[in-house]
């Protein structure tokens, strides 16, 4: 949403043309690719809604505290941080090593990287395109439909209210999260139906121990240095992880850059006002639909393809004689 409002900050905060003027608004994405080596191995411990609440309280923290920044410094470290909150719906995902529990799932690691963990937790493997299809609906729309509200925000009221009008939005959500998000990751919900039984027994029973499949016994300490260290891991080691990064990171560079040059485009070269200009962001906006419904049918046929090439393999490979 700031997209549009760059030269009001600019002016007010003197930020010279250039690199600086665009950090202001892509510093958030730069939070945004960090939270997830930290906020992806949270979910895996205290549950996916835990964090997805706790990192969206982060987020309207520092959002709403850019709307009362008083110096470039203080923008920039409220963009950032507030953009480590904001990566919690994408980072908040089932490290693939747990899942990868045949030759096959591995296979697919590169198909089914980028598939959110509720969508993992609750699509079955060849289904996650479609899952990814609905989920990426809005998560695409939203950079388009944002520099819209925020150009013609910027144009009514100060620039501030771009973050603050955001932020009474985030209110709404993480109210209505409270009431209506459900836990779906398997190991939280287990983790706290035994929590409850175990409640229940004392007293009664001292001599059953309730414990879930999926409590080894370790010190919290060491689940969390495993967890925190994991994403590292299969970032450097694993190709699989490595090329879909790399491009992703790729497509978001392309994403942000036209972002930031449609307002000189369309404002300086063509002479447009700032609200009617910022409607043109509604043609990357049919770009991404388009797009999402081409790649959800490639992703679930990939999956289809590899679970029956696998399973006649297996199949072979058990009926050779020894």
């Amino acid at each position: 949403m700031v997209t549009p409002a760059l030269p009001a900050i600019a002016d007010d905060f003197d930020i010279p043309e250039g690199f600086m003027r665009q950090l202001v608004m892509t510093i958030f994405l730069l939070g945004y690719a960090q939270g997830p080596f930290v906020l992806a191995p949270l979910s895996e411990i205290y549950g996916r809604v835990t964090v997805l609440q706790y990192a969206n309280l982060i987020y309207l923290v520092f959002n709403t505290a850019c709307g009362f920044a008083q110096t470039k410094e203080q923008m920039l470290a409220f963009r950032f941080l507030s953009g480590i909150g904001g990566a919690a719906p994408q980072a908040v995902c089932r490290p693939l090593s747990s899942q990868c529990s045949s030759h096959y799932d591995r296979l697919l690691l590169t198909a089914i990287q980028l598939c959110n963990g509720v969508l993992a937790d609750t699509w079955r493997k060849e289904e996650r395109g479609k899952g990814q299809a609905i989920y990426g609906m809005l998560t695409w729309i939203s950079p388009c439909v944002a520099p819209i509200c925020g150009a013609y925000i910027s144009q009514g009221v100060s620039w501030r209210w771009i973050f603050w009008v955001t932020s009474i939005f985030t209110v709404l959500v993480q109210v209505t999260a409270l009431f209506f998000l459900r836990e779906t990751f398997a190991p939280a919900i287990l983790a706290k139906k035994a929590k409850h039984i175990r409640k229940a027994l004392q007293g009664i029973r001292k001599d059953v121990v309730v414990r879930t499949e999926y409590e080894t016994g370790d010190r919290f300490s060491k689940i969390l240095r495993k967890r925190l260290i994991l994403p590292f891991i299969m970032m450097f080691t694993h190709p699989a992880t490595q090329a879909p990064s790399i491009y992703r990171a790729y497509l978001y560079g392309v994403m942000y850059l036209m972002l930031s040059t449609f307002p000189l485009v369309f404002e300086e070269v063509y002479d447009m006002d700032v609200g009617p200009a910022s409607l043109n962001y509604l043609s990357m906006c049919l770009g991404f639909m388009i797009g999402l419904q081409i790649s959800h049918p490639l992703m679930d046929g990939v999956s289809t393809f590899a679970i029956q090439f696998f399973a006649i393999k297996l199949i072979s490979q058990s009926s050779t004689p020894v």
